[in-house]
Formats: C-alpha cells, structure tokens, sequence
C-alpha cells in the first residue's frame, strides 16, 4: 500500500492521488482526511447541562496569541513603511504575523514551502494584502547569518534571492518580537445548508482558515431556532474530487451521520436515513436565526 505525504497533500492507499487534506490525519483504507473528535463549537468534552443562547456564529472571532522566542524562525521591519514581519514555526506549523501598528496580526498563507540547500535553510511565505496584492516574505539562512526580506507585488517562481529582489528587512531579535502583541482574526462560513422531508434545516458553520476540522460547528431545526447541537463531532472528507464529507454528531441526543458531496446529500438518525435538499451555501438561509451552545 503506498503512503504519500508531500507537505500538507497526503493520501494512503492504491490507488490513490494526493491531494489537499486539510485534517490531522488520514483513514488509510477510504483514502479520506479524518478530523479527531471535537466538541462541537467548544473545541473539547463538554460538561454540566447544555444550554443555548441567541448568536451569529458567523461573525468574526479575534483571538490573542502568544510567541514564544524559541518558535520565532525571524522577524524584521520594512525600513521603507515601518511594517513589522514575524514569521513563526520552528516548533510548529508556519505561521505569519504582520503589523503596521501595535499588534502582530497572523496572515493566512496562499502559499508556503521550507527546505535546506547546500549553504543554508530558508523558509517563504505568500500571502495577499487586503487589497489581494500578492506578498512574498523570505527568510534565508546559512553560514554568513540569517537574512528576512519581501516582495509586495506578483513574484515568479516560488522564492527570491534576498537582498537581490524586493525588500531587506531591518532584523529584529527574537526575544523582542516576542514580547509585542499578536492576534489572529478567524471568519466563518457555511459549509453546508439542507431542508429534510419535516421542513427542517441543518447548517454547518466552518471556519475560513484552519489545519483541520475541529472548527466545525452543526446546527438543526426550524429557520427561526437553528440550535447548535451538542456531544462529540467527527469529521471524514474524502480525497477525491469532488469529495463526500461525512459528520457525526449527536443530534438531540440521538448518534446521527451527515453526508453531503458526491455521494450524495443524506441524515442518518438512528437506525433512520432520510434525503436532504441542499440549499445555496453562502450566504445562510434567509431569515435563520442560530442558538449556540453555551454553559450553565
């Protein structure tokens, strides 16, 4: 059986083409991205009794963060407009933070690759502005030191020589970018909306950027009470494409399975299964009114 994994494509099975899996890990004999448990909406284990309150779980969520030095692989200011880049993942996933203020925002990449060449390391990050100018940052490293730049504006090919193309960034220590404030900004949105047979709907609220799906969140019931359903919620999407996404969930306290793609739009209840009528996926259904979970 043949196992890929090439950054984050990775597939496992034969035959089997690799494509982008977005979840932790894979199911080996389906050829499927396969999220680890996570409650609903909580990101763990509930406990005490569930309740709901009024929400839009499509609003944006802001999030503080904390770097740590020995995470930092460089960060630098853009001498040009006082622009401040902290590219983070010596330790974990590559992450990009940038500012032209006080705090450290993360950006999300369109793009990412790292490896070693015969003198050194380096890492690249693309990304787009919020005005979708592509944004390429650097960082090279080797016997001579370390050196961060970028290049604002369309690059060809996949990296740049520093201090040939674009922007040298003016170095700043790690122990010093640490210390200044970062956040990330998360949004959200439909994944998947249907009506069954009874009129009901059932709405999968995802976020926009994310490693995997433990971000998704299942609501279900009349438009104007769209409660978020509470236990424990896995997630399985296949590598073809188009894909099959399946969701289990606890659907009133009942183990239910959604499945929506390619195989097919259904809801398993139970021992029941029943078809569903996708409605359009952005935005939500007009006049929906969402209950989210929250603690006693």
């Amino acid at each position: 059986m043949a196992v890929l994994s090439v950054g984050a494509l990775s597939c496992s099975g034969d035959p089997c083409t690799p494509l982008p899996c977005p979840a932790p890990g894979f199911d080996s004999n389906t050829c499927a991205c396969a999220a680890g448990s996570a409650q609903a909406g909580a990101g763990g284990a509930q406990t005490g009794t569930p309740e709901t309150a009024a929400c839009d779980p499509l609003s944006a969520q802001t999030s503080a963060v904390m770097l740590t030095s020995s995470d930092i692989i460089a960060a630098g200011r853009d001498p040009s407009d006082q622009s401040v880049y902290v590219l983070v993942g010596r330790t974990s996933p590559l992450r990009l933070f940038v500012t032209g203020g006080d705090t450290l925002m993360e950006v999300f990449e369109s793009g990412t690759g790292q490896g070693s060449t015969d003198s050194g390391r380096f890492w690249t990050f693309a990304y787009e502005d919020q005005q979708a100018m592509p944004i390429t940052v650097e960082v090279q490293e080797d016997a001579s030191g370390e050196r961060m730049g970028v290049v604002k504006g369309a690059l060809l090919g996949k990296g740049f020589d520093v201090g040939s193309t674009g922007d040298v960034l003016d170095a700043i220590d790690s122990a010093s970018a640490a210390l200044m404030p970062a956040a990330s900004r998360q949004t959200f949105h439909v994944e998947f909306s249907a009506t069954d047979a009874g009129g009901q709907y059932i709405v999968v609220i995802a976020p926009d950027h994310a490693s995997n799906f433990d971000g998704f969140r299942v609501f279900y019931g009349p438009l104007a009470a769209l409660a978020e359903q509470s236990g424990m919620v896995s997630v399985t999407r296949g590598l073809s494409i188009p894909s099959t996404t399946s969701i289990a969930f606890m659907l009133d306290g009942t183990p239910a399975t959604l499945q929506y793609g390619a195989a097919g739009d259904v809801l398993s209840v139970g021992a029941s299964e029943a078809p569903l009528t996708a409605l359009a996926t952005s935005p939500a259904p007009a006049g929906a009114m969402f209950q989210c979970l929250r603690q006693k």
